[in-house]
């Protein structure tokens, strides 16, 4: 009898222990498109003809994997341009700026279901920013004498690489790199048409982006 009642609770964990649903771990990877800080701001400033601003959408590829405890990890490479120009006399001005940014992320999913999910995380990135300036000043908007003239063109020569001077006017160009090592906060929702082809959207705090589209590919 104890025999029985031995090999019927064995045959019962057995069971129990083949009907539960094993979890395959999976890929995700994200094309996006975005806006940052730095494009509301841009947005934001008043233009005319004499100042005008362009701010280019952020573009971001981003690769996730997705463990059984319903946390992903990843890397993301986002881009994003910036320009700048000013034409009032006697300064015509361009400044070019880019924006690039590598980070590495990670997400937990709080709401998990076949077609939607709904995730919180984080993302530590090193962004590299470079700019290029050049423009023109218009000398003879002034009336300046030699020593004048002397004196703004040692100053000229301390800040700017490039320089080019005649008694008309001033042409520079001048280029700046510079790291930072922003965090960033993120919530984000996915929503599946198929199996493998879904939607996402993101809102974050930090850089490299505030909200993003993404189109997503899970296999």
């Amino acid at each position: 009898m104890k025999t029985k009642l031995i090999l019927a609770i064995l045959l019962s964990i057995n069971t129990i222990t083949y009907s539960q649903p094993t979890f395959t771990a999976y890929n995700k990877i994200k094309f996006s498109i975005g806006t940052s800080g730095q494009s509301i701001i841009v947005w934001l400033v008043p233009q005319n003809e004499s100042f005008q601003t362009t701010a280019l959408p952020v573009l971001q590829a981003s690769y996730d994997f997705v463990q059984k405890n319903d946390i992903s990890i990843g890397a993301a490479i986002s881009y994003q341009n910036f320009q700048f120009h000013i034409k009032q006399k006697p300064l015509y001005a361009d400044l070019d700026m880019d924006k690039l940014s590598i980070g590495l992320r990670a997400s937990y999913v709080i709401i998990d279901q076949p077609s939607n999910a709904v995730y919180i995380g984080g993302r530590w990135s090193l962004n590299l920013w470079s700019a290029q300036a050049k423009g023109t000043i218009d000398l003879k908007s002034y009336n300046l004498n030699t020593w004048q003239w002397t004196y703004i063109r040692l100053m000229i020569n301390k800040l700017i690489d490039k320089i080019e001077m005649d008694n008309n006017s001033v042409s520079y160009s001048q280029t700046y790199s510079w790291l930072r090592f922003p965090l960033q906060f993120h919530i984000g929702y996915e929503h599946y048409f198929t199996k493998h082809l879904g939607y996402n959207f993101e809102a974050a705090l930090g850089s490299p982006y505030l909200f993003l589209s993404s189109l997503t590919l899970k296999f």
